[in-house]
């Protein structure tokens, strides 16, 4: 399920006040790895100046 999703379900979970709130937060949050990685790495390769040291 996209991270979309799986927050979406989480909002209505909540709003819904259903227990299942919190292992949907947990699917939610394990696709924020990935996704912060991604972004990382997009953003380093369009600045690979201000990210020489990190390689």
């Amino acid at each position: 399920m996209p991270h979309v999703a799986t927050m979406f379900a989480v909002i209505d979970a909540q709003a819904a006040k259903n227990p299942q709130q919190y292992e949907l937060t947990r699917v939610a949050a394990s696709h924020m790895p990935h996704t912060a990685a991604t972004i990382a790495g997009g953003i380093a390769k369009q600045k690979p100046a201000q990210f020489a040291q990190s390689r």
